[in-house]
């Protein structure tokens, strides 16, 4: 007996058994376990095989004559190395995609934040852990005009640009956290006209003084709820308050009178 074929399975030796019979070909389907190395069951499996006389007979009929060893019937696989990616390689792609996109992040929260410090229209400064100094650019024309100073003595400064001319035109100390002074200047020459005395965040006295801190004009009194009652006024620019006036709780006049000359030092 030869063996023409070999098979992995019992059906697909009836095949060929059926065709050879057909030709009147008898053949025997015999079951191989492997022998000693029994792992070798799942590539033999079953051969089929004939009389010496019809082997030649067999193999020159068959759909499929060749031999399990020829090597035209066995598949051809490519390395593993060829198919498929080297082991740990998309570990190092992924690990790099993610690096990536996390060092995006960071650079982009540090230039953020640099660029917001150095342009933004409010930037801090800091001394001994403290805050020392707010400037900001309140209409964002990159010049500053606005500047609070904290002071050891915890009084508080604050200058402003308010006409936006680069030029300061308020003045604000804070003497202490119920009383304040603020001076303004009316007409840009950087000399205060207009002084207020606040104590509650409440202008309790002002006065007005054009260009000279020492000439008084009109000097005014307010209610604790910072409602004007009384009113003084240099009416002949002599230099001391020659006139006075009354108004009533809602801020409508009620007396006027000329009294002698008066001089009343802002404080």
């Amino acid at each position: 007996m030869k063996i023409v074929k070999n098979f992995q399975t019992e059906q697909e030796a009836a095949i060929y058994s059926i065709s050879l019979k057909e030709l009147g070909i008898e053949s025997t389907i015999l079951k191989t376990d492997g022998g000693p190395y029994p792992s070798l069951t799942d590539i033999y499996g079953y051969s089929l095989s004939v009389k010496d006389e019809d082997y030649q007979n067999a193999i020159n009929h068959l759909p499929i004559n060749m031999d399990i060893y020829d090597k035209k019937d066995i598949a051809i696989v490519k390395p593993e190395s060829n198919t498929t990616e080297p082991a740990g390689k998309n570990w190092f792609l992924y690990g790099g995609l993610i690096s990536g996109i996390v060092l995006g992040l960071l650079l982009n929260w540090l230039y953020s934040s640099f660029h917001y410090y150095v342009h933004s229209n409010k930037r801090y400064y800091y001394h001994n852990g403290e805050i020392s100094k707010i400037v900001k650019d309140r209409n964002h024309d990159k010049k500053d005009d606005f500047w609070q100073i904290y002071h050891d003595d915890s009084h508080i400064t604050i200058l402003q640009d308010n006409n936006f001319d680069g030029k300061v035109d308020c003045w604000w100390e804070e003497k202490d956290f119920d009383a304040g002074v603020e001076k303004i200047d009316c007409d840009s020459n950087e000399i205060p006209d207009l002084t207020f005395y606040y104590v509650n965040n409440i202008c309790r006295k002002s006065f007005i003084h054009p260009n000279n801190d020492k000439k008084n004009e009109i000097y005014r009194e307010y209610s604790s709820l910072g409602i004007l009652e009384t009113e003084y006024v240099d009416s002949d620019s002599s230099g001391g308050f020659d006139l006075k006036r009354n108004y009533d709780p809602l801020g409508r006049l009620i007396k006027e009178e000329k009294i002698k000359d008066t001089i009343i030092n802002n404080f």
